[in-house]
Formats: structure tokens, sequence, C-alpha cells
């Protein structure tokens, strides 16, 4: 399961659309907290914890493909091991299986 975006509230800039797109992901409405975030997002917000949020919400509204673009823009942030994790996510409901290697395993 996707972690929730009130978990990822920091270094928000754009506070007012990012926190109503909060309140509407916690009353489920995901199509008004889509709407918030994308507004965030084209008001010049392009924080690491906005577009993670907006990547879980992409992912309950069923648009994989928009949830996979956004989490792969956040492998080189502190977000990562959550963009990993929701994209592992992303690609078993799009029925395709995929390895995820470290150099650990590789050498076994």
């Amino acid at each position: 399961m996707t972690s929730t975006p009130a978990a990822m509230a920091m270094e928000v800039t754009n506070r007012p659309d990012f926190d109503a797109g909060v309140e509407a992901f916690r009353q489920g409405n995901l199509e008004e907290a889509r709407i918030f975030f994308e507004r965030a997002r084209a008001a010049g917000t392009n924080s690491p914890s906005l577009l993670y949020n907006l990547g879980v919400v992409y992912f309950r509204l069923g648009d994989l493909g928009s949830a996979e673009t956004v989490f792969l823009t956040l492998l080189e942030t502190p977000h990562a091991p959550l963009a990993y994790y929701n994209l592992g996510l992303v690609k078993q409901r799009m029925g395709k299986v995929c390895l995820l290697y470290t150099s650990d395993a590789a050498d076994e």
C-alpha cells in the first residue's frame, strides 16, 4: 500500500494548494487532491514531497503511467526508498515483473 500524502509534507513552498490536496486525500477525494497537487506543481513547486504525493494520488486513481513518471523523478532524492517501493507497486499493477539487484545480489 502506498504511503499517505500527509507523511510527506516537508519542503513544500506552495502550502495552500498542497495542504488542500492533503486534506482532500484524507477525506477520500482523490480527484480533488490531484487538482490541488497539480495546481501547486503548475505554480512552480516541484519539491520531492509534492511529487511523491502526486504520484500516490495518480496511483490510487489508476493513472499508472503518470504515477510511474512521477516516482521515477524521485529516485535521486531522499524519497528514493519510497519511490522504489511505489514503482514496484506500479509495475505489479501493470502486470509487469521487474527484478531489482543490488551489488551484493550480483556477487552471489
